[in-house]
């Protein structure tokens, strides 16, 4: 069994960072002891790693480092060696130096902190930076300022520290994880044509706002083939979505917003005879149903538990994951909110004008509240992609389907979970048209 040995000094946080490493990681066994020198020391029998303890060596143990933007890193170095599963790996605290013998390792960068700052998001606490819906800027994020939001650099530290216990022969065994392909489908709006005044509010945006007379032309045909039954809602696309991932042996992911009130981001009610419909053949046909909680309950606890206790009353079926509407999250009050109501998963956190890796994983972790200071039961399972946010960074089809595959291979690369959002809306209608020929291509690529 691995000893793992640090300063008591913020120990909650060290063990987790451990927990999630060791335990949640790799599956190897391994036990814990305090000692008084800045560093973290890995032993196995007469061998030892030795990692750089930078950051929170020089805290006070009551320092609210979640609130302090000034903790944030201003610069990033890279560290490279032969171990690295990429060409280098980022460091964001501590430095590059990396030596190594037979028995015993030192390394400068301060992997723990680094691990941290990525899995906890404490510096969307410490962001002063938000966009006109109160959440972090993407672009002010440190993943996205140095550019390496593409990369899961937890799971490459995790890399680099398995091949550096194999070149000492520390004689360790690691579990087995095989990829994963989540398909979640966040339902903001149910249907186009159910009311005349949808296609009437449709048709004069097309006219005023997007200035399209095409545009307006196939809105009005495809209306008048919706109403003489010639071809179904345009945003009905569930059954076609749970073909393609029922030709992949896939459980695909509805998450519906249950909210009481309408409101301009969403257009139906859970209570609908549609809609309670299509929810019980979803589950029927054996997917998974998951909340999507409307804006304001982010940060609105009373709010998430009525939302929560109306889409049990509808499904009957375990509700128990979701992700939050238009990626709202205010840390960690979001996740304390879905911790108390006993959810199970959340996958809210991911780019809504990227893709990529915001928490610098790609796999389902535990997630740790920095204010409380403990590991909640919730588990994150990040979002990568996003149709909105990818094709915000892309010119064209090719580019997005090419940008999509190097996602799922650095995700296969790792054995990690790559979780995909395509909304149902956005497929086949107006500046979606021919979008699905895309993500059926990505879908067969998994």
């Amino acid at each position: 069994m691995l000893e793992v040995s640090f300063q008591s000094k913020f120990s909650k946080e060290k063990n987790y960072v451990f927990d999630v490493l060791f335990n949640e990681i790799l599956g190897i066994d391994y036990q814990v002891t305090y000692h008084e020198t800045p560093n973290y020391k890995i032993k196995s029998e007469n061998k030892i790693i030795t990692i750089n303890d930078s950051f929170f060596a020089a805290l006070d143990e009551d320092t609210d480092y979640y609130n302090n933007r000034d903790l944030i890193p201003d610069k990033i170095k890279y560290l490279k060696s032969d171990l690295c599963a990429e060409v280098d790996i980022p460091i964001l605290y501590g430095d590059e130096a990396f030596e190594i013998d037979h028995n015993n390792a030192s390394i400068g960068a301060d992997i723990i902190a680094s691990v941290f700052f990525m899995l906890s998001r404490w510096e969307e606490v410490a962001c002063v930076c938000k966009d006109k819906y109160n959440r972090p800027d993407e672009n002010g994020m440190l993943a996205v300022k140095f550019n390496f939001y593409q990369r899961p650099i937890v799971n490459e530290y995790v890399e680099f520290l398995w091949n550096l216990f194999n070149k000492i022969d520390f004689k360790l065994i690691r579990k087995t994880k095989q990829p994963v392909f989540y398909l979640t489908h966040d339902v903001d709006f149910f249907s186009k044509y159910s009311t005349i005044g949808k296609y009437v509010k449709s048709a004069a945006g097309e006219i005023i706002k997007r200035r399209s007379i095409k545009g307006f032309f196939k809105l009005t045909s495809d209306y008048s083939a919706y109403r003489s039954k010639k071809q179904k809602d345009p945003f009905d696309t569930f059954d076609y979505l749970m073909n393609i991932a029922e030709a992949k042996s896939i459980k695909a992911r509805f998450y519906f917003i249950p909210a009481r009130y309408k409101r301009k981001d969403f257009d139906y009610s859970i209570l609908q005879n549609d809609v309670k419909n299509q929810i019980s053949e979803i589950v029927q046909r054996g997917h998974y149903i998951g909340i999507h909680p409307s804006l304001p309950t982010y940060n609105n606890g009373k709010l998430f538990m009525s939302e929560l206790d109306l889409i049990k009353s509808v499904c009957n079926t375990t509700i128990d994951e979701g992700r939050q509407h238009f990626l709202m999250f205010e840390n960690p009050l979001t996740w304390q909110i879905w911790d108390k109501n006993e959810m199970k998963i959340d996958s809210t956190i991911g780019f809504s004008s990227h893709a990529g890796f915001r928490a610098g994983i790609c796999q389902e972790y535990s997630v740790y509240d920095v204010v409380s200071r403990r590991k909640l039961k919730l588990k994150e399972r990040p979002l990568i992609l996003m149709d909105i946010g990818l094709r915000r960074e892309c010119e064209n089809q090719q580019e997005f389907l090419s940008k999509s595959k190097n996602l799922i291979d650095l995700t296969k690369k790792y054995s990690g979970d790559f979780v995909m959002l395509w909304h149902n809306s956005n497929l086949n209608y107006l500046e979606w048209e021919n979008w699905s020929k895309v993500y059926e291509g990505i879908v067969d690529y998994f």
